[in-house]
């Protein structure tokens, strides 16, 4: 965004760097971008080797079903979403796997024809020794804050019961959510 001013001024550059996988020496293609993988498997007859794309799904499963969340206006939430939309149908059942952060995410790629041998997941989780190193105690009040996406994937309501042994030892702890998402009422 810095050198190209926008997105949209970035973007034929963007297209020209994947093309120019196509005919690198490549075997396996990792991609978060619905763009990439749509290029990849589409123009993937053309290069000079098959190239294994592995589409990283790990924030959610269909990008379009987060624009409402991006606080958009409404012609470019509109186009977005109808580009997202053509693209998780024509891309993702191309792609030769899929990887994902939480299971209810593979049954959302499964009923739109994903096969299951392709989804994989790959979660995003806490070890318990965090929650047993000694806290400061600098003050009477502990405070722990999280900031980012309410998504399935970063399984928030484990990390709540996580401190409840903490909110027995002491008088007072405030846990802080701060941010925006699909799982937000929960």
């Amino acid at each position: 965004k810095g050198k190209y001013r926008t997105v949209y001024g970035y973007l034929p550059i963007y297209v020209l760097q994947i093309l120019g996988s196509l005919f690198r020496s490549y075997r396996i293609y990792f991609t978060r971008s619905l763009i990439a993988s749509f290029i990849l498997t589409s123009l993937r007859p053309f290069g000079r080797r098959k190239i294994k794309v592995i589409h990283q799904a790990f924030s959610v499963p269909f990008i379009s079903s987060e624009i409402k969340f991006l606080r958009l206006n409404m012609v470019e939430s509109t186009v977005r979403f109808g580009l997202y939309n053509f693209l998780e149908k024509k891309a993702l059942p191309k792609v030769n796997a899929i990887t994902i952060t939480a299971d209810e995410y593979g049954e959302a790629l499964i009923k739109i024809g994903i096969k299951p041998s392709k989804i994989h997941v790959v979660p995003f989780y806490i070890e318990d020794g965090f929650f047993k190193q000694p806290t400061k105690n600098t003050s009477e009040i502990f405070t722990f804050c999280y900031v980012g996406g309410f998504h399935l994937y970063h399984s928030l309501l484990p990390l709540i019961e996580a401190f409840e042994p903490l909110c027995k030892a002491r008088k007072k702890v405030n846990l802080l959510f701060v941010g925006d998402g699909p799982q937000r009422p929960r």
